[in-house]
């Protein structure tokens, strides 16, 4: 109880200071770019069960800058956001210097906001409303962009497809709720956030080599 008590002040601090001053910085980047996609949604507002995956909500600008710097100096050239929504994601790779940019989403009305975001930016990108089963992956050296879009069965199912490609994929896993289900020797780089002690936020970088043709 002694532990819960002294925490409590900084979990206020938190929820009612850090984090919206946080929403607000991303907020004015949305509005300088005049877009929207600083939102919390949940996957029930949308007509879709909870069991699926994680609500939508967004990462910071100047994490996604970073993961898709790093991605493009590691020599990767496509760029997909599985669990498009908004389209934060795929914005951001695109104006670190991706020329290809993909998105699929199993919400009609979130791709339909991700395409308005992306045109209102200048931005091109192929964008699909579909359940990941169903999508087949881009061509070309990959990097593939996560937030717990789905349950563990169809990571698996998502890691398995990316075995079989013919290309190198990356994928940055952001907070990964399956990461054990991601064999170690994939593992090839990590980012942690701190957040002042208040939170820890992280990505796992997993690259998966092209399938060896016979």
């Amino acid at each position: 109880m002694k532990n819960i008590a002294k925490s409590y002040p900084f979990q206020v601090f938190r929820h009612r200071i850090y984090i919206p001053f946080l929403n607000l910085i991303d907020h004015m980047k949305d509005k300088y770019r005049k877009i929207s996609t600083q939102k919390y949604i949940e996957l029930e507002d949308l007509g879709i069960s909870k069991k699926i995956g994680s609500r939508y909500e967004s990462i910071s600008y100047s994490k996604l800058k970073l993961l898709s710097l790093f991605s493009l100096n590691e020599g990767f050239s496509s760029f997909l956001d599985i669990g498009c929504g908004l389209g934060r994601p795929i914005i951001v790779a695109g104006e670190s210097g991706y020329k290809k940019l993909y998105g699929v989403d199993v919400s009609s009305s979130l791709i339909d906001i991700c395409k308005k975001n992306i045109k209102t930016i200048g931005l091109k990108a192929e964008l699909e409303c579909s359940d990941i089963d169903n999508y087949d992956l881009p061509s070309g050296k990959l990097c593939i962009f996560l937030f717990n879009p789905f349950g563990k069965e169809k990571i698996q199912d998502l890691i398995d497809k990316v075995k079989n490609r013919n290309q190198d994929t990356l994928i940055l896993y952001h907070n990964p709720k399956h990461s054990n289900l991601f064999p170690n020797h994939f593992k090839f780089n990590e980012f942690n956030w701190n957040n002042f002690g208040l939170y820890k936020e992280k990505c796992f970088c997993y690259l998966i080599p092209a399938k060896l043709i016979d």
